[in-house]
């Protein structure tokens, strides 16, 4: 690596760890306030655990691989890994269950869970055998944006077009949906042309990344505003 590379390399890591701090804050609040919460909110609050969860997993990896080389090194070497893609099928599947069932409770719309149980065990297939776990999952990752960006603009356009009286920042779901579409659109941008990005050139790879970890903090900071408020949630009624 060039002197460039490993600068942007160890400011990942900082910014990964960070990431985590960032996480914690909107999930602590939903903690607090966790007696406030409806059913459905109580579901993301618990997707957000599971999220943090799996964003510790990929900063100790990482952090672990290069202060302790030699103890991972025979592993990397085995299975020809170079970076963290072989664990984005966690990601996956985390947010394939917990969106699916979240869409469908907002929905009202039972298809949609439907749909998501189905999906998991292809999605499972798809990291195997097509997208492979050394590349950035590009047919899951697509399906995965698409799925969250089109369910989540749904239930925007309709929030809009039924609640015209009321403030968005009432809307509680309508937050939630805004900060999964935002992070999802740059993502889904990402995806489009990531593939050996970060062999190719990494300092973009990792500006790109950079710039993805502060588009996630808006949601982070909708996600720890709806748990603040969520007092007003039993005032709330789906669209």
């Amino acid at each position: 690596m060039s002197k460039e590379e490993i600068y942007f390399n160890s400011l990942l890591q900082y910014i990964g760890f960070i990431k985590i701090g960032v996480l914690l804050i909107p999930i602590f609040i939903g903690l607090l306030r966790k007696r406030f919460l409806d059913k459905i909110i109580k579901h993301f609050l618990f997707y957000r655990i599971c999220v943090l969860i799996i964003n510790s997993l990929f900063s100790l990896f990482i952090w672990g691989a290069n202060n302790y080389t030699d103890f991972f090194l025979p592993f990397l070497e085995r299975f020809n890994i170079s970076n963290t893609f072989f664990l984005d099928i966690l990601m996956y599947l985390t947010e394939i269950y917990f969106l699916g069932i979240f869409f469908s409770s907002i929905h009202n719309f039972n298809l949609i869970k439907q749909l998501t149980y189905l999906y998991i065990p292809i999605a499972i297939g798809i990291y195997f055998f097509i997208d492979g776990y050394q590349e950035h999952g590009r047919v899951n990752s697509l399906i995965l944006k698409f799925f969250v960006i089109g369910l989540s603009l749904w239930y925007l356009k309709k929030a809009f077009a039924t609640n015209l009286n009321r403030s968005f920042f009432r809307n509680y779901y309508a937050l939630i949906c805004l900060g999964l579409f935002l992070p999802n659109v740059f993502q889904l941008l990402f995806s489009l042309f990531a593939n050996n990005l970060d062999k190719t050139n990494f300092v973009l790879y990792a500006k790109l990344k950079i710039a993805a970890n502060f588009i996630d903090f808006i949601g982070y900071f909708l996600y720890g505003w709806v748990f603040l408020k969520a007092r007003n949630l039993k005032f709330l009624e789906r669209n």
